[in-house]
């Protein structure tokens, strides 16, 4: 019998394309895994309990030196839950696991799904204070200024917050920048290397 080498790499080929369930259930798997994670992880961040602890938290993130809080220091307005929004932004990602992209290699078979989601510019976007001229995630990412005309004081009547008013220069002090968001999403993102 005369085998056609072709006729068989077209038969393989034609088996490739389709997706076994075990690895869309693995894919599936380590996506939920990995989203987990990354939302425990920005459920347990100091930044993250801070400013859902409202004007009256403490800075325990330490980036105000100890003065007021991230809440008040912002200017979000009383009453808020700016942290709903991005926790909406971040439980948004999707794997898609019936269209991959299979590629042939000498050790095996490469399956890569796509994982959809807002990317950290659609996230700043989402969260852009006209006041800060920024996204308020970008000013805890990389600093804000006006620590040195910020004062801590709860029930403020002309504070926006409740927790703090801006006044002339008293220290010279500034915001201490933290990793945030986009350390949580680069993490995310490198457990599917």
């Amino acid at each position: 019998m005369k085998i056609s080498p072709v006729k068989i790499k077209r038969k393989i080929l034609r088996n490739i394309k389709k997706v076994p369930e075990r690895v869309r259930q693995e894919a599936r798997r380590r996506f939920n895994v990995a989203k987990r994670e990354m939302i425990d992880e920005f459920e347990n961040h100091p930044v993250t309990r801070e400013i859902e602890g409202g004007p009256a938290a403490s800075n325990s993130s330490g980036t105000l030196g100890g003065e007021g809080n991230l809440f008040s220091f912002i200017g979000f307005y009383e009453g808020t839950s700016p942290i709903d929004v991005l926790r909406e932004l971040l439980q948004s990602y999707e794997i898609n696991t019936f269209r991959p992209t299979i590629r042939k290699r000498a050790s095996g078979i490469d399956y890569r799904f796509r994982i959809t989601g807002p990317s950290i510019e659609q996230i700043e976007a989402a969260t852009y204070l006209n006041w800060l001229g920024k996204s308020w995630i970008r000013g805890v990412e990389r600093g804000m200024s006006g620590l040195g005309n910020y004062l801590a004081v709860m029930g403020a009547m002309s504070s926006r917050s409740g927790g703090g008013l801006q006044i002339k220069r008293v220290r010279g002090s500034a915001h201490k920048p933290t990793r945030y968001v986009s350390s949580m999403l680069r993490t995310f993102f490198l457990r599917f290397r």
